[in-house]
């Protein structure tokens, strides 16, 4: 009964994380459509569903250290130095299986991987620690750190 518990935790976890990175997405949009003149904005032209599926892997990455390492923990024992490494964790990964999708496809390779590498363990440190943020004030997400953290 507890891995279904779980397992809804990390679902949770990486729903919240695609929509992060849906909106980090839009407003990456939104920046290029009021400055056309920035290159890096019109890379792509769909960032919201770029980020967003990365978000998603990320999150169930994310959601599953988190599960593995702080069980049996308090929400008051987790700390935000902890939750930055998971989430640069869970970067690392997405970005690693990004890279390994997409290097055919990719002119320059090594500027592809510090900008994918660099831009998806960013924003994995940042949803990391944003991510027990969350949970120390707001009730959903404690509810779904406690059941990822649950012995039970």
């Amino acid at each position: 009964m507890r891995w279904i518990g779980r397992i809804g935790g990390i679902l949770g976890m990486a729903l919240a994380w695609a929509l992060g990175g849906f909106c980090v997405g839009a407003g990456i949009e939104l920046a290029s459509e009021l400055a056309p003149d920035w290159q890096f904005g019109h890379w792509q032209d769909i960032w919201p569903n770029v980020l967003a599926i990365p978000g998603f892997v990320a999150g169930a990455v994310f959601g599953t250290v988190v599960a593995i390492a702080e069980s049996g923990r308090a929400l008051d024992q987790m700390t935000y130095v902890r939750f930055a490494i998971w989430g640069a964790t869970a970067g690392i990964a997405v970005s690693a299986l990004v890279i390994a999708l997409s290097h055919h496809e990719v002119r320059d390779l090594p500027r592809w991987i510090k900008v994918a590498g660099g831009m998806l363990t960013s924003l994995g440190v940042v949803g990391g620690v944003g991510t027990l943020a969350l949970a120390r004030i707001a009730r959903p997400w404690q509810r779904m750190l406690t059941r990822l953290a649950s012995r039970e």
